[in-house]
């Protein structure tokens, strides 16, 4: 299998065909997702700003394999919740601070 990751304009967030395990997904999202965390938002071709914290849900994700099948899939099907980084724990559960604060600001 191989995986693409699109941004909400639909353009390839990273150039790389080394992307073939969901967990090598939610790193590179991760890792993008955090270039936008000191501006607070990523703005679209068209003008729309998209809270850093609702931007990883904002991305698609298209797998396919050998055979030729294609599959587009959302962030939360490889198991994505929230960029790693914002992971905290609170009494015994690793609790997602991120998801809280994005439906916060819906």
């Amino acid at each position: 299998m191989k995986y693409k990751i699109l941004s909400p304009d639909g353009v390839p967030i990273i150039e790389d065909d080394k992307i073939n395990t969901e967990a090598k997904v939610i790193l590179r999202i991760d890792r993008w997702v955090r270039r936008y965390e000191r501006q607070g938002y990523y703005l679209t071709a068209n003008g729309e700003r998209i809270h850093h914290l609702e931007l990883p849900f904002r991305l698609s994700i298209v797998r396919w394999g050998s055979r030729g099948n294609i599959t587009q899939m959302s962030v939360a099907r490889v198991g994505y919740e929230a960029p790693i980084s914002k992971l905290t724990k609170v009494k015994g559960e690793t609790a997602n601070a991120n998801r809280s604060n994005a439906e916060q600001l819906s």
